[in-house]
C-alpha cells in the first residue's frame, strides 16, 4: 500500500492504480479465507454439538442408573471416575467445547458400560447367594442348637425320672427282691449318665427311658414264694402250723392243712403231718389267687398275705 501511495505522489497514476488493486486483491483474499475459516469452524462446531447432544444424554442416563443402583457404595472408584467425567463433560458443553464434552461423555459410557452392568448383576447375584447360604447356615445352626437344647432337656427329664425310680426301688429292697431287674436298670441308668456327659443326649434319653421302664417292672414287694425250705430253729421249730402262720405263706396257722395236702406225698410218712425235716422243700399253693414264684429268700421283702 505504501508503494501505491508513493507512485501516486509521483503522479505515476497507472502504477498507483495497479498497486492499489494488488492491495485490494490481497485483502479480499485474506478476508475471504478468514470468513471461510469462520464458517468452517461454525459448521464443525455444529457437527460437534450434534454429536455431543446425542452422547451426553446417554452418559447422563448411565449416571442416573449408577445412582439408582447404588454403584457409589459398592464400586466407589468406578462411580467417582464416571461422575467426574460427567461433570467435566457438562462443563465442556457449557463453554461449547463439544468435542471434549463428547470424549468425556464417552468415557462415562465406557466406564459404566453394559459389560460393567452385567458384572454388577453377577457380583450382586453371587453376593445374594452367599448371603442366602450364610443365612441358611445360621438358621440351620440355630435349629441344631435348639434341637440339642431340646434333646438335653428331654435327657435330663428322662434321667431324673429313671433315677427317682431307681432310688425308690432301692428303698424297697429291690437289690434282693428283683436283683436282675434292679441291676439291669442301674446299668442302663449309668450308661445314660455316661452318654449325657459325652453330650450324646439322644442316646442318653433312650437309655434313661429303658432304665425307667425296666425299673418300673420292680414292685414294692417281691413275689410271694412258691416254695419254702424247712429250717432248723431250735427255739421255735418249723412245723406246718408255724409255717402256715408265716406272713409270706398264709399269715394264718389254721391253713396248715393246705400245706399238708399239697406236700404229703413227699413226706417220709405221708400219714403224719407233724413229721417234717430241715431242708425239706414244701410247695406253697396259692389260696387267694396270689401270684407265687421262686423259693423263699430271707433277704427278700414280702407283702403279708391278708388273713
Amino acid at each position: 500500500m505504501q508503494a501505491a501511495d508513493k507512485a501516486y505522489s509521483e503522479k505515476a497514476y497507472d502504477a498507483s492504480i495497479a498497486l492499489a488493486n494488488d492491495v485490494v486483491r490481497i485483502i479480499s483474499d485474506d478476508l475471504m479465507a478468514e470468513v471461510n475459516a469462520l464458517r468452517e469452524a461454525e459448521v464443525q462446531l455444529a457437527a460437534d454439538k450434534a454429536i455431543a447432544d446425542e452422547v451426553m444424554p446417554k452418559a447422563q442416563d448411565r449416571i442416573e442408573w449408577a445412582d439408582l443402583n447404588d454403584i457409589k457404595a459398592d464400586y466407589p472408584e468406578v462411580y467417582n471416575s464416571a461422575h467426574s467425567a460427567m461433570e467435566a463433560a457438562q462443563k465442556a458443553y457449557q463453554i461449547e467445547k463439544y468435542a471434549a464434552a463428547t470424549q468425556l461423555a464417552n468415557e462415562v459410557l465406557s466406564t459404566l458400560s453394559s459389560e460393567f452392568e452385567a458384572r454388577v448383576t453377577a457380583d450382586r447375584a453371587e453376593k445374594a447367594r452367599l448371603a442366602a447360604e450364610a443365612k441358611a447356615k445360621e438358621e440351620a445352626e440355630k435349629e441344631a442348637q435348639a434341637l440339642i437344647a431340646q434333646n438335653k432337656k428331654y435327657a435330663e427329664v428322662a434321667i431324673s425320672d429313671a433315677r427317682s425310680r431307681y432310688d425308690w426301688a432301692a428303698s424297697k429292697n429291690a437289690a434282693n427282691n428283683y436283683p436282675d431287674l434292679f441291676k439291669e436298670g442301674g446299668n442302663l441308668l449309668a450308661d445314660a449318665q455316661t452318654a449325657f456327659n459325652a453330650l450324646d443326649y439322644v442316646r442318653a434319653k433312650d437309655l434313661a427311658a429303658q432304665a425307667y421302664w425296666t425299673l418300673m417292672e420292680i414292685g414294692e414287694f417281691a413275689p410271694l414264694p412258691a416254695t419254702y425250705k424247712v429250717r432248723l430253729i431250735p427255739e421255735r421249730r418249723d412245723c406246718l402250723w408255724r409255717i402256715a402262720e408265716y406272713q409270706f405263706v398264709y399269715n394264718n396257722p389254721y391253713k396248715w392243712p393246705v400245706l399238708y395236702e399239697a406236700n404229703k406225698k413227699t413226706f417220709k410218712d405221708p400219714s403224719n403231718p407233724n413229721l417234717i425235716f430241715p431242708d425239706q422243700v414244701l410247695t406253697i399253693p396259692s389260696i387267694k389267687g396270689e401270684v407265687r414264684q421262686g423259693a423263699w429268700d430271707p433277704k427278700k421283702t414280702y407283702q403279708p398275705l391278708p388273713k
